[in-house]
């Protein structure tokens, strides 16, 4: 019976190698439902393997990578993916299938684990993540002190992250046009604004088309504030 169990590991392990995809490290590593490997399953080679990339990224630095096969993590649709430095947790839903916004949203959660290990990251900047943290307890209703504070260090801590995240996506032309996921990028930065006024997170997405065609192709700079 031992006999036969190592060779059909050795064989399984030879099927994988031979056809050079690195599916089985996907499912030995990453943290993923049944439906989220058949949906990885499904992708190109090369986006298994950047996938595979990010997991190995995430155990360098003992950090949990989860997938998931719903269109976003939470019931309202709002989060597609995100990295908490307290649980040390990678998460992404990749239900929609779109490499489009899948990989700029995985890079996304990436570069914020960047920032959580670099000590001199904008991360570790004083006031930056704790007004992170406190403008987003204002969008789920607390009263917070200084919230136009709080949410210029969120704008800080996401626009970083979003320069990086378009610089790192350049190697991705077969699957993203960067002039896209700029708009968006910038979407997203400047919603920020508009949810300091509300104290809500918007009903309306923040990429909806019509709010897309008003936001620049080439990434804002500093700490921008809408009039």
């Amino acid at each position: 019976n031992c006999s036969l169990y190592i060779s059909l590991l050795n064989f399984f392990l030879f099927f994988f190698l031979l056809h050079g995809i690195s599916v089985f490290a996907v499912i030995l590593g990453m943290v993923a439902d049944s439906k989220a490997r058949k949906i990885l399953k499904s992708f190109p080679k090369d986006v298994v393997e950047y996938f595979v990339e990010i997991d190995n990224f995430c155990k360098k630095a003992k950090i949990t990578f989860k997938i998931t096969s719903g269109l976003a993590l939470n019931s309202n649709g709002r989060c597609g993916g995100y990295f908490c430095s307290q649980t040390k947790t990678l998460a992404v839903a990749i239900g929609i299938k779109n490499l489009s916004k899948i990989i700029p949203l995985v890079e996304h959660e990436r570069q914020h684990i960047r920032q959580f290990l670099n000590p001199r990251s904008v991360w570790y900047k004083k006031g930056i993540i704790t007004g992170h943290a406190r403008f987003f307890n204002y969008l789920s209703g607390s009263r917070i002190y200084k919230a136009t504070e709080c949410c210029r260090a969120a704008v800080s801590l996401e626009l970083d992250c979003e320069r990086k995240t378009i610089r790192a996506l350049k190697r991705w032309p077969k699957y993203i046009d960067i002039e896209t996921t700029i708009r968006r990028a910038n979407a997203y930065v400047l919603s920020h604004w508009r949810m300091l006024k509300t104290g809500k997170w918007p009903k309306k997405s923040c990429y909806d088309r019509k709010i897309l065609a008003h936001c620049p192709s080439v990434l804002v700079k500093g700490n921008p504030r809408p009039s």
